[in-house]
């Protein structure tokens, strides 16, 4: 049964400092370009990137502890808004 669950869990990518934030509730929600009917658990991938590095003194983390081109985390997609602008 665990492994069935496992196999349809998605993930997202999502800048390292960001993901982290994230799984630490410093970051309630996530901005994406498309929206999304998906309403249910996704892991959270912190990605390669460093091109959102500065946020980490935003968030208050301390870059040291961020794991790269891991699974860190899994969050809950509860809602899911478009912007109109």
């Amino acid at each position: 049964m665990t492994k069935q669950v496992i196999d349809k869990i998605k993930a997202i990518s999502i800048h390292a400092p960001h993901a982290y934030a994230i799984c630490m509730g410093k970051k309630p929600y996530e901005y994406r370009n498309r929206p999304t009917k998906k309403r249910s658990w996704v892991l959270i991938h912190a990605s390669l990137s460093k091109a959102s590095d500065f946020c980490f003194e935003e968030y208050n983390i301390d870059p040291k502890i961020a794991c790269r081109q891991a699974i860190i985390g899994a969050s809950y997609i509860t809602d899911c808004i478009t912007d109109e602008n």
